[in-house]
């Protein structure tokens, strides 16, 4: 089933795009969603499409993409390169499919989502992105990260090194990386989830982190804690002892370590293992 809408943003409903390429008005429409319909290629599409969703099919390429187009859905395909990318894009989910490279990204890009492909680097990043989802690839390293930017999802790739963080990043997710060290952590972060690296130590930790999960590193001691962390995820580690743990905490695991005797724990902690 494939979904169309024009201006008034009704929705018709097709059977396949052969009949939706016979309309007078197919150059008038502006949104497209045809995900789950094993459709293995597509021809021009309209002038005026703003929206496009063509998630989980069977496409090996796309055609030309219109200058009207905001929004690009085409994750879980067979996609091996990407077209020429509009000015107007905004968001861009392409994950999952056999893209070995990206295209230049528009200056209009807030939201990135390349994971699961086969990408080694990606290209400069666009002062306007916010989210940057890169996991499950073959990254060596990242291009300059704007100032911009919200959320760096980088998981599960080569990476040896991280660029300098901006002050507007909340979340960073690097684990299952080769990490030794990480940069300075902006005052912004809430999140971090560095797991499976070789990290040997962590940074200054930022008083807004409220999510840490370091596991599984060759870490030998914690840095000061902050008041407002919430959860603690340490264990498979070579700590002999940990700071002082914040009223803040709810959960703290720390197992696997070479601790012999835990700080007071406060009252606040409800999961302990």
């Amino acid at each position: 089933m494939i979904v169309i809408k024009f201006s008034d943003y009704i929705e018709h409903y097709y059977n396949t795009f052969k009949e939706i390429l016979e309309l007078d008005n197919y150059n008038d429409i502006v949104y497209i969603a045809g995900y789950c319909n094993r459709i293995d290629s597509l021809s021009e599409f309209p002038y005026l499409l703003i929206k496009l969703l063509y998630n989980l099919n069977c496409l090996y390429s796309l055609p030309y993409l219109p200058n009207s187009l905001t929004h690009l859905f085409c994750d879980n395909n067979s996609l091996y390169s990407l077209p020429e990318l509009p000015n107007l894009l905004t968001y861009l989910d392409c994950s999952s499919n056999n893209l070995f490279s990206l295209p230049e990204l528009p200056t209009s890009l807030i939201k990135l989502i390349c994971s699961s492909n086969n990408l080694s680097s990606l290209p400069e990043l666009p002062n306007s992105l916010q989210i940057l989802q890169c996991g499950f690839n073959y990254l060596s390293s990242l291009p300059k990260l704007p100032n911009s930017l919200k959320i760096l999802s980088c998981y599960h790739n080569k990476l040896s090194n991280i660029p300098e963080l901006p002050n507007s990043l909340i979340e960073l997710h690097c684990a299952y990386n080769d990490l030794s060290s990480l940069p300075k952590l902006p005052n912004s972060l809430i999140t971090l989830y560095c797991s499976d690296n070789k990290l040997s130590s962590l940074p200054k930790l930022p008083e807004s982190l409220t999510y840490l999960s370091c596991t599984n590193n060759k870490l030998s001691s914690l840095p000061k804690l902050p008041k407002s962390l919430v959860t603690l995820l340490c264990y498979d580690n070579k700590l002999s002892s940990l700071p002082e743990i914040p009223n803040s905490l709810h959960e703290l695991s720390c197992g696997n370590n070479i601790i012999s005797r835990l700080p007071e724990i406060p009252n606040s902690v409800t999961i302990l293992y």
